[in-house]
């Protein structure tokens, strides 16, 4: 009899960002495993798994305007609606199943650790985001610890000691995954071909690009750059962002597509491009992962990315050469950053395919089934 695994997505809506190719990627890897997989999600996304996926209605938390009566008793409202939601969610898995939650704020975690436990059902929790020294968070990180119902879970190295150092116990770490791996560079020996691939969010620094891409023609006036600008409906309207997109649109050699890609074309544009800029946040990408870094290196590129982050962590653990760790605030360390990445176009990387190899989705089923079956 094969085991059942029920991926719970309560922040899945559609296909933008990471979380619809993970959750497909990780759901097929682990009927490859041998299991039988449910993926559980809010009934106002579109039908994205057919009969492999069931929809519940998920309502949103609300920001109580002016800390007025009428949003708290909305977010009371909502709160108990959701907390339903997620007692439905649990309650299709079975005794010997286990539900997983890979992408989800610590409110919800800490809602999915109660209602485990309530109801006696099995929860991998896949903690991906940072505390950022939050005390309601980690308090919560210390409730899921001693909850016996609860295998914690994340997938960056930096994330499980920080974790562990406040919680004492033990976060398995699995690898971030990349659905494909050549890990074998490709370049022209041509004009350096650059792009920036996800959503434009300040929390990716999508506002710099402007600047960055200045720098990049005054250096190299014949390059090009693809840069991806979609928006996600989470997002707060931004004036920076807006800005950016039109100064961007206005620059020879700059393609902007505003659009979410599917896997198709995002994997031609990933395949045309040589050096992916990540001018991330360093301090909101401190510890926590970047799938985009994962599929820049899985796919041979040069990345550059913010020094002092899970990026450049991980780059200096395991040699990974194509990897270069830049200042995005200072002028001569992008400078800097951009001719080494440009430079460096098709030179080896002994230690990147195997990186890249240990990353693929069968390595997360296979770690993620590993880590829940484990007695510890």
């Amino acid at each position: 009899m094969s085991r059942r695994v029920h991926l719970f997505c309560p922040t899945l809506r559609g296909l933008g960002g990471h979380e619809y190719g993970y959750t497909l990627g990780l759901k097929e890897a682990l009927k490859r495993q041998g299991c039988e997989v449910m993926v559980v999600y809010d009934a106002g996304a579109p039908d994205l798994f057919g009969a492999e996926g069931e929809q519940l209605a998920l309502p949103r938390r609300v920001e109580a305007a002016g800390g007025s009566l009428t949003g708290w008793l909305m977010n009371r409202f909502i709160a108990a609606r959701r907390r339903k939601a997620f007692e439905a969610a649990f309650s299709k898995a079975g005794p010997g199943d286990v539900t997983v939650i890979h992408t989800a704020g610590f409110a919800d975690m800490d809602l999915a650790g109660e209602v485990a436990e309530a109801l006696s059902r099995r929860a991998g929790l896949v903690m991906r985001f940072d505390h950022y020294d939050d005390p309601a968070a980690i308090e919560v990180l210390k409730r899921l610890a001693t909850n016996p119902w609860v295998r914690l879970l994340s997938d960056s190295l930096d994330l499980s000691q920080a974790f562990e150092a406040l919680i004492g116990g033990k976060v398995v770490i699995l690898p971030p995954p990349v659905e494909r791996v050549s890990a074998g560079s490709r370049t022209s020996g041509g004009p350096p071909r650059f792009a920036y691939l996800g959503g434009a969010r300040r929390s990716k620094g999508f506002q710099t690009l402007p600047h960055i891409a200045e720098l990049i023609f005054e250096a190299w006036p014949d390059a090009e750059m693809m840069v991806q600008a979609y928006r996600s409906a989470d997002d707060a309207p931004s004036e920076a962002i807006e800005q950016a997109v039109s100064s961007l649109e206005a620059m020879s050699g700059v393609q902007v597509d505003q659009t979410i890609a599917d896997a198709v074309r995002y994997a031609v544009w990933l395949d045309e491009a040589e050096i992916l800029l990540l001018p991330y946040d360093p301090f909101v990408y401190r510890a926590v992962s970047s799938g985009v870094f994962v599929e820049a290196i899985a796919a041979g590129k040069q990345a550059i990315i913010p020094a002092g982050t899970w990026m450049a962590h991980e780059a200096e653990r395991f040699g990974l050469l194509r990897a270069v760790a830049a200042d995005f605030s200072s002028d001569a360390s992008l400078g800097a950053a951009l001719r080494q990445a440009v430079e460096a176009r098709g030179a080896a990387c002994p230690a990147c395919a195997p990186w890249a190899e240990a990353h693929s989705y069968d390595a997360l089923a296979s770690s993620m089934l590993h880590a829940l079956d484990a007695k510890d």
